[in-house]
């Protein structure tokens, strides 16, 4: 009696093709998690990006559409504290009417009186939803509104003023804030949440360096310059 002979190939899987193959299988699965994975972190960290880069538009808008309203810089403050410190402390102004708000240490802030004698205050204060820059203002009755958050996660907030006869200043250098003709203003903003593989940064910016917390959230250095009416 003739017996047909099998191939090895009709025979099935052996057990090393089988090992082998399951192998390659998880060596492929592997890859793409880790694709996936890098793709998911580049999405957030181009989302977080974009975040900073709209509020920061926004703040530049916000200072110049309130700034060109007013016409004398009333006082200025200069930070208190190396940053970055988180505390903060109650800020008062012997002004009328009487002006005390909270003020984040390591950071400026200015008030503004425009032609109706109706003052405007930026500084930088800790609310609800973490630090940010914040405004307040005096109503026509010269009574002041309320200090609001008005773009948040802002962590650094700088400025130094212009004058013809000193030049560029900082805050503790004044000696005739009448004449202030611009206002250089430079603000850190930091992402909402932390994101993976960020490591801290660090700024030079007018003989001061500042270096960033190891938190995990990026952050950036925004700058902007503003030169009052009377200068142009």
């Amino acid at each position: 009696m003739c017996t047909a002979s099998v191939r090895p190939s009709e025979q099935g899987w052996s057990l090393m093709e089988l090992l082998i193959s399951g192998l390659l299988a998880s060596l492929l699965l592997l890859a793409a998690a880790q694709l996936l994975t890098a793709l998911m972190q580049s999405y957030a960290r181009q989302t977080a990006w974009l975040d900073m880069e709209q509020r920061a538009q926004l703040l530049m808008l916000a200072l110049e559409q309130d700034w060109t309203r007013q016409e004398q810089l009333v006082a200025v403050g200069g930070a208190s504290a190396p940053y970055p410190r988180p505390q903060q402390h109650r800020q008062t102004i012997d002004h009328e009417p009487r002006l005390s708000f909270m003020q984040q240490q390591d950071s400026d802030w200015l008030l503004w009186r425009d032609a109706q004698q109706q003052l405007s205050l930026w500084h930088l204060d800790h609310k609800t939803y973490d630090t940010g820059l914040a405004h307040n203002r005096t109503n026509t009755a010269g009574q002041w509104i309320g200090s609001q958050t008005l773009i948040p996660d802002v962590e650094l907030w700088r400025v130094r003023l212009w004058s013809e006869a000193a030049g560029w200043q900082r805050p503790d250098q004044l000696t005739e804030q009448e004449q202030i003709l611009g206002v250089h203003y430079a603000f850190i903003l930091v992402s909402a949440q932390p994101l993976p593989s960020v490591r801290p940064s660090s700024w030079s910016l007018w003989g001061e360096t500042w270096h960033a917390p190891d938190d995990g959230r990026l952050r950036q250095l925004y700058q902007g310059v503003y030169y009052h009416a009377l200068a142009r």
